[in-house]
């Protein structure tokens, strides 16, 4: 989790001055041909996304992460930041 998790702190910080918000969501187990254990999952949806992005209390989050009910996941701050994240994704990244 760490670097998308990072990487979604940078995202946020380097796209906030052009007022678009970057946020993720954990949504449990869903669906797909990702992996050979994910196509016997029974959910195929993530209702709660349509329900967090249609919230105008969360129209001006941005680095934010959400559980799969859409409750607010506190992360650290001194782990999880726009200066960190520049720093472990480097070698990834033109950054």
């Amino acid at each position: 989790m760490t670097h998308k998790t990072l990487l979604v702190h940078l995202l946020a910080h380097q796209l906030q001055p052009q007022q678009i918000s970057v946020n993720a969501i954990f949504p449990g187990g869903v669906r797909s041909e990702l992996m050979p254990w994910t196509a016997q999952l029974t959910n195929t949806a993530v209702d709660v996304v349509a329900q967090l992005v249609q919230q105008p209390s969360r129209r001006h989050l941005t680095g934010a992460f959400f559980d799969a009910q859409g409750s607010l996941i506190t992360l650290s701050p001194q782990k999880y930041n726009a200066k960190r994240a520049k720093s472990v994704l480097a070698p990834y990244l033109n950054c």
